[in-house]
């Protein structure tokens, strides 16, 4: 009777850690690196959005990702907190194969192994591209706007 109520238990938990495993995967775009920053795992969403195949991932590291910033802006704090052995969470611009941009809201951590060294990089993001582009458009139209009261007082 013990036996088949924690094979139960066991059952549900399974059960409820992937549901929550793919609640995660569905809503968050996944990529890990290996301590070097070396990219070993890009998900398929990464890969859709980006237009480079799984293989071309494998050629790219961290740097690659993180190069399209402002100078200086994120690249330096992301790597501060990478050397520390924290994590970092923030917008990164990313460039696609085809050299157009997209966004993404990330959460990048260290993975330890048992002897607590810094083995791997898990990043968790989501896609703001739309998000951006918005705020870009709202910026422009606020410019525009700026530039034709200043005509109209002229």
């Amino acid at each position: 009777m013990l036996t088949t109520f924690l094979k139960n238990q066991y059952t549900e938990l399974i059960e409820s850690l992937q549901a929550h495993g793919n609640a995660v995967n569905e809503g968050s775009i996944i990529f890990i690196t290996n301590s070097l920053g070396e990219i070993i795992y890009a998900d398929e969403k990464l890969i859709e959005i980006s237009n480079f195949s799984a293989e071309g991932f494998k050629e790219k590291n961290f740097e690659n990702l993180i190069s399209n910033q402002k100078p200086g802006l994120a690249k330096n704090e992301i790597w501060k907190a990478f050397k520390s052995g924290k994590y970092w969470h923030g917008e990164l611009r990313q460039k696609t194969k085809d050299n157009n941009y997209y966004w993404l809201h990330s959460f990048i951590m260290p993975v330890r192994n048992e002897k607590n060294e810094i083995v791997q990089y898990l990043a968790i993001s989501s896609d703001i591209t739309d998000k951006k582009e918005n705020e870009n458009q709202i910026e422009r139209l606020q410019q525009e706007i700026k530039i034709r009261e200043e005509l109209l007082r002229t």
